[in-house]
């Protein structure tokens, strides 16, 4: 009787045992109110009518991690969410900031507008039937799409343009797998997945390989696959990875010459922040306290500040005074080297740009009104800069308009633009006849 008993009460332990076990496994029924409040406010914004099925700790690949100790760390790092119309999103539980986007059928309208619209607009350009099934950010500064035919985009940068662009993804050309490749062994960078951060950029200007680093490091080759550019990112919170790769580049990538010419400058430069090569011997360095310009054959090259103050005489009074010289105006990208330099008079600003002959390739002058920097008029006599087509053009169709900015081959761009009561955007050829207007709002 008291072998019965035993065995008895041995088979509720193990069944309370058993059962306490699968309690504490079981994952508790979350609710769209658990969220973090940014997820919410995520699915409100672009999943309007998209009603939440389910939210969880796990996905079925979920697995728990260790810590340190060796104990199982049953602390979950993400939520998933599954909305109506096969719609799979994930988000990182302490940020709030979505992670992954799954749509089988594509996602809705309203969540075409997590990208930027010029570059949703170029996808429909390109890609007039498919849908969009997968979006994945990297890191803060791309945003990768799978589409319904497989074929693969990305939002990212455009650097020294400025702003965002669709570009290709998934690179799978032999050529430029192959001197990418090389290029990073040569250079001993980290191999590992690295041609699925590679995209294509395509502009009117040309062909750009740009291939990021994590979150710290932009890698960027011409059209030929020829490494031209290197830049740091400037949201990174620890930069000297990046300087050390991009100090090892300088010495396998550049001439021999360019790179004495810097050390032997006695000139207390800084951290290095971005290398670009500019073709005809011509190399461009950001470093933390300077801008440099260097030719392999002449050395330094000294900024143009002649014919920018030249600019300012043919149209100025004296009263403006340069405000800042070539010392950390000179911008360096992958696609041009130019100066800026500014004056100021009372709270006006004008800023000109030079490329390396001095030759200005903007002009624009600028008023801060509630916080903001806004063009304004430029002077009468700026059209001066002008080839005589563009002004009798303008004479005609535009008469007691107001110029706000000039430009002149400038970004690859071959021509004048002007624009117009910061309204209209016209260009013209090199020889000042009319090309294309453009209404900017």
């Amino acid at each position: 009787m008291k072998t019965k008993f035993l065995v008895s009460v041995l088979l509720i332990l193990c069944i309370f045992s058993f059962t306490s076990c699968s309690d504490d496994d079981k994952q508790p029924n979350l609710k769209f109110g658990d969220l973090p409040l940014s997820s919410q406010e995520f699915l409100t914004k672009y999943f309007p009518d998209n009603d939440v099925v389910s939210v969880s700790y796990e996905s079925p690949d979920f697995s728990r991690v260790r810590s340190a100790k060796g104990e199982v760390n049953k602390e979950p790092s993400y939520l998933y969410v599954i909305l109506n119309g096969n719609i799979y999103i994930s988000f990182s539980k302490y940020s709030g900031d979505w992670v992954d986007i799954s749509a089988v059928d594509g996602l809705p309208l309203s969540a075409t507008k997590i990208l930027d619209e010029h570059v949703y607009k170029e996808l429909i350009r390109k890609e007039r039937q498919a849908k969009i099934t997968s979006l994945t950010p990297i890191y803060d500064h791309s945003i990768t799409m799978t589409l319904t035919n497989g074929h693969r985009y990305a939002q990212t940068q455009l650097l020294s343009y400025k702003g965002t662009t669709l570009a290709e993804a998934n690179i799978t050309d032999n050529n430029v797998v192959s001197k990418i490749t090389d290029f990073l062994k040569r250079n001993t960078i980290n191999l590992e997945n690295t041609m699925d951060y590679v995209f294509k950029i395509t502009q009117t200007e040309g062909t750009t390989y740009r291939l990021f680093l994590d979150n710290v490091l932009v890698l960027s080759f011409d059209e030929n696959v020829n490494w031209i550019h290197g830049e740091i990112n400037n949201n990174s919170n620890d930069a000297t990875p990046s300087r050390t790769i991009l100090s090892k580049i300088a010495k396998t990538e550049i001439p021999a010459s360019i790179y004495e010419t810097i050390n032997n400058s006695q000139i207390n430069l800084g951290g290095i922040e971005i290398i670009a090569s500019y073709g005809n011997g011509n190399y461009g360095f950001r470093f933390e306290n300077k801008d440099l310009l260097v030719n392999k054959d002449t050395g330094i090259v000294p900024p143009p500040i002649a014919k920018a103050n030249g600019v300012m005489l043919r149209h100025y009074d004296s009263s403006y005074k340069l405000r800042q010289s070539f010392n950390g105006g000179t911008v360096v990208g992958a696609y041009g080297y130019f100066t800026t330099f500014y004056y100021e008079k009372d709270e006006k600003n004008v800023a000109i740009e030079v490329n390396t002959n001095g030759d200005w390739i903007s002009i624009d002058e600028t008023i801060v009104e509630n916080g903001k920097e806004v063009s304004i008029s430029l002077p009468s006599t700026i059209v001066d800069e002008l080839p005589a087509l563009a002004v009798k053009y303008l004479e005609q169709n535009y008469k007691d308009k107001a110029i706000c900015y000039l430009r002149h081959n400038q970004y690859g761009y071959k021509g004048y633009m002007v624009y117009v009561d910061n309204r209209y955007q016209i260009s013209f050829n090199e020889d000042g006849s009319y090309k294309t207007m453009v209404e900017i709002w």
